[in-house]
């Protein structure tokens, strides 16, 4: 490194490597950008594993109220749409509702109706009922049209 006094007492350095520490320095950057890129195609790979099927589910509700839907895996803690969400049916439609999951993961939809928990349907709020009819395979597909009556 070479450094020199210039006007008003600043100094400047000039940073000189040789042609061995250039390559070095080259080595150890593409070193770097190769275990990111690593670890980025891993990450990618994993959640490919993880959700490489899909099922449709079909829900249809002939409740008058608003009815609250929410989808539960019985392999892991996965649930759909997940965090604090949950899908609103509004309407007597017939609802299509696809979910990413793991083949072979069984997933069961509870239903219940807004602001009255003990009003459900599957496994209903939280998954935390039992159902005999209420469960799906996850292995492509779209179930048969649930129908949620009073």
């Amino acid at each position: 490194m070479k450094c020199t006094l210039v006007k008003y007492l600043r100094v400047t350095c000039l940073l000189t490597f040789s042609l061995w520490e250039r390559v070095n320095l080259m080595i150890k950057h593409l070193k770097l950008q190769a275990a990111a890129f690593a670890l980025v195609f891993a990450g990618i790979m994993s959640a490919g594993a993880a959700y490489g099927e899909s099922i449709t589910f079909l829900i249809q509700s002939e409740h008058p109220n608003i009815v609250s839907v929410e989808f539960y895996s019985q392999n892991s803690s996965t649930a759909w749409p997940g965090g604090d969400e949950v899908y609103v049916i509004k309407d007597n439609q017939v609802n299509s509702y696809p979910l990413s999951c793991s083949s072979g993961e069984t997933i069961c939809y509870g239903a219940w109706v807004k602001g009255n928990e003990s009003s459900y349907w599957g496994t209903g709020r939280g998954g935390k009922n039992s159902c005999s009819d209420c469960c799906y395979v996850c292995s492509g597909g779209e179930t048969p049209i649930r129908v949620l009556s009073n």
